[in-house]
């Protein structure tokens, strides 16, 4: 989506959207001349733009017809580290068990452990979701 284009049909300035959601202005330039890749920014900011201008986040980082990150999936770069490949699911190099973990308020939750990783990605995405469903009330 070309959000430089949409901000001004909707005569939203880079300004305007700036004091709105708290935005700093410089961080909104660089987002809407296409100096920072919308794959790079932070969720929280993306879900400001999306809320103040009614668009799904889905459809902001949408290129080329191809979406790149779910809604259903917080948009962040995988740790360095993370040899899983999916944030929250670990191995334990002892016993070759996967374990899936979610932070709510501040705090680790457990989710459980299962023997395949499949197992625990399916979990964890479950907990994403029950997590975001919380926030909402």
């Amino acid at each position: 989506m070309d959000l430089k284009k949409h901000l001004k049909s909707r005569g939203i300035t880079i300004l305007n959207l700036s004091r709105e959601t708290g935005i700093p202005r410089t961080t909104l330039e660089d987002i809407v001349n296409g100096k920072v890749d919308l794959k790079d920014c932070k969720y929280r900011t993306l879900k400001k733009i999306s809320d103040y201008t009614e668009v799904p986040i889905d459809v902001i980082v949408e290129e080329d017809g191809v979406v790149y990150y779910p809604v259903e999936e917080k948009i962040r770069k995988i740790n360095s580290n993370n040899v899983q490949g999916c944030c929250g699911v670990s191995k334990r190099a002892d016993t070759g068990i996967y374990r899936a973990d979610i932070t709510y308020r501040h705090k680790s939750v457990s989710i459980g452990t299962y023997k395949t990783f499949e197992e625990a990605v399916i979990a964890r995405k479950a907990a994403e979701k029950m997590v975001r469903y919380f926030e909402q009330y």
